[in-house]
């Protein structure tokens, strides 16, 4: 069986943002920021962007590939 943590970092590579009420949906916890959390500390490249309307404010984390580097450096 998966962990929490692994479920949420495939969901994140496969469609790069989530919200903790569509965690709560589509993976069954509710603890996103502890998960989010252990990924950054992990190395993940997870950001937060901010949505709000008149009342509420909340979070969505967004995924970012992490970025290999090449050995070519060139001087633009």
């Amino acid at each position: 069986m998966k962990s929490d943590e692994q479920r949420l970092l495939e969901y994140l590579k496969e469609n790069r943002r989530i919200t903790r009420a569509e965690c709560w949906e589509k993976l069954g916890f509710f603890n996103l920021p502890a998960r989010i959390y252990d990924l950054k500390a992990k190395g993940h490249l997870i950001y937060t962007e901010w949505g709000r309307n008149e009342t509420k404010r909340w979070a969505i984390y967004v995924y970012s590939d992490p970025v290999e580097a090449t050995g070519d450096i060139t001087n633009a």
